[in-house]
């Protein structure tokens, strides 16, 4: 606590989080795309994909899962998607990256509060 009363972080812990963070982030993006695979570039363009008489079939054939239906494995692919590859998940990105500093920033202020 300081002379009014608030708790601060150890900065050596703050710093250390933030330098860390800014590293796992991108690691953590990689592992779901390569997890994913292409099932993220072949999904359907559009729901409306899966109730035409045209495609519906194909799709339940093609992007069924041994143990998922092809309509619950595309939402996990959109969400995925949404994660990695939107404009939102890509801003998310830069953010994540960024918020606390340029990570070479964050990494010279957690050498300087290393004990």
């Amino acid at each position: 606590y300081d002379e009014r009363g608030f708790m601060w972080p150890d900065p050596a812990a703050l710093y250390s989080v933030m330098a860390l963070q800014s590293e796992i982030n991108p690691r953590m993006i990689e592992v779901v795309k390569e997890l994913t695979g292409a099932a993220m570039i072949t999904m359907p363009s559009s729901v409306k994909d899966l109730d035409s008489p045209e495609t519906a079939s194909d799709i339940e054939r093609y992007m069924a899962s041994g143990t998922t239906s092809a309509r619950d494995r595309i939402r996990l692919m959109r969400l995925a998607w949404d994660f990695v590859g939107s404009e939102f998940g890509n801003r998310h990105q830069q953010y994540e990256k960024f918020y606390g500093g340029a990570s070479f920033i964050v990494k010279q202020n957690m050498l300087r509060s290393y004990d």
